[in-house]
């Protein structure tokens, strides 16, 4: 039963017909791959520029709580101080994330 569907739709259309309409779709197609590498490379500047931006904010983190750790004594620690280094913490698990994503195989 294949066969007769097939054959009936070659009848009604020649090869020259399905030869332009599959030009036509892979055309299509192709249209917005072009872009498809600057799209890569706005991704890649763009994470590129987001590690550069949490990595500074990630110093200046670092760089507060140094100066509230030697503001305590020895034995005791401040709440703030716990906190900061939980958003170090966190905020230097996103960066390590960041720098493993690689968009583009680049």
């Amino acid at each position: 039963m294949k066969t007769q569907k097939h054959t009936a739709r070659t009848k009604r259309f020649p090869q020259a017909f399905w030869i332009g309409v599959f030009t036509i779709a892979a055309a299509v197609v192709a249209v917005p791959m072009a872009g498809h590498g600057l799209w890569l490379q706005n991704s890649n500047a763009l994470r590129k520029k987001q590690i550069a931006d949490e990595t500074e904010k990630l110093l200046q983190l670092a760089t507060d709580l140094k100066s509230e750790v030697d503001k305590t004594s020895k034995d005791t620690l401040s709440i703030n101080v716990i906190r900061k280094a939980d958003a170090i913490e966190k905020l230097a698990r996103d960066v390590k994330q960041k720098m493993k994503l690689s968009v583009g195989g680049s």
